[in-house]
């Protein structure tokens, strides 16, 4: 579970002194967003992989992305077929950033800690502001773990900088190789040393999911054909953050859906948690209406992540699953809400 410390008001000058030297020196003017980085953690080496935006003169800001999960979800921005929207990218993207804003569009907080600390910032794009994105969660404060691997982040990126300026290491990123930048410690102190590195993303692998529940299987199995019938099963986050208590970081509910394939009519809508609960949810909205309705002929679902979590379950109740590349009815159900 993600700590809640905050930082120090050291940890803070220190993190705030180094995000004026990154603007200062205006590394987008050298790097892509693309150009990664990688920067060990020397607490728990873990690697973030450090992008620089900037280059199109909109959006000034170092992103660092937080280990697999974090290049996985880079890459799939990256490579997206169509710019994600602000919403989509919420739930991609898993790393720790420092952006440079108009005052106006900081956290009223930190505005107060700028304050608090006796800084002063003027302008457009001047006023830094650090946060955490996490798939499931509203950006939110960092913590003091997170402030001090982005203060690391900052000054070995500006590190390795130097040293591609003095041809001392060198990225060759259509070979997927970068610059690691790592440490050890002597006489109690960090010392940091740059060495190539090859970026590679390791994909988990999709676990197929298991029904344990062989008595309710038997009775769907048992249930009336429905020969017409086409179900579209899926899982996607509310569009709309929840807070348990104030000053606790929102989340975004998971929610299932199941539509009739032929007249577009929702006939499963659950709220819920978390997003491990996923396949509980889709298989237990499937078992309410085969109780209520009778089992369908077919059920489609769209990602490979829904497939496995329900082929298991079709295969015992004797329900056909197909995965197809996109879900009408759904679609359109979210595109009819406004806040979708």
């Amino acid at each position: 579970m993600r700590k809640t410390t905050s930082p120090t008001p050291d940890q803070w000058k220190e993190l705030f002194q180094e995000a004026d030297r990154f603007r200062l020196k205006k590394p987008w003017l050298l790097l892509d967003e693309t150009d990664l980085i990688a920067v060990e953690n020397p607490n728990t080496r873990e690697i973030g992989y450090c992008s620089v935006m900037g280059r199109g003169g909109t959006h000034y800001a170092l992103g660092v992305y937080l280990g697999d999960p974090g290049l996985i979800g880079f890459d799939r921005v990256a490579n997206a077929d169509e710019p994600m929207t602000p919403d989509e990218l919420l739930h991609v993207q898993d790393c720790i950033m420092v952006s440079f804003e108009n005052r106006d569009e900081l956290f009223p907080q930190e505005r107060n800690l700028i304050k608090e600390l006796g800084l002063t910032y003027r302008g457009k794009n001047a006023w830094p502001s650090f946060r955490r994105y996490e798939p499931g969660y509203y950006p939110w404060d960092i913590n003091a773990e997170e402030c001090e691997f982005l203060t690391h982040a900052l000054r070995q990126l500006m590190a390795v900088i130097e040293e591609l300026g003095e041809g001392k290491v060198h990225i060759d990123l259509t070979n997927g190789m970068t610059v690691l930048r790592s440490s050890r410690k002597e006489n109690g102190l960090l010392a940091w040393t740059s060495r190539p590195y090859r970026l590679e993303m390791h994909h988990p692998a999709l676990q197929l999911v298991l029904y344990q529940d062989e008595l309710m299987a038997e009775r769907v199995k048992r249930a009336r054909r429905l020969k017409s019938v086409t179900l579209q099963v899926d899982t996607v986050y509310a569009p709309t953050p929840v807070q348990d208590k104030k000053g606790q970081r929102p989340f975004f509910p998971r929610i299932v859906l199941v539509a009739d394939q032929k007249s577009g009519q929702m006939i499963g809508f659950q709220m819920y948690r978390e997003i491990r609960e996923d396949a509980k949810m889709m298989t237990d909205q499937i078992v309410k209406y085969c109780s209520e309705q009778g089992r369908p002929a077919l059920i489609q679902v769209c990602s490979g992540k829904a497939l496995f979590a329900l082929k298991d379950f079709c295969a015992k109740c004797d329900i056909p699953i197909k995965q197809i590349d996109r879900l009408i009815s759904i679609d359109r159900f979210l595109q009819s809400m406004p806040d979708f």
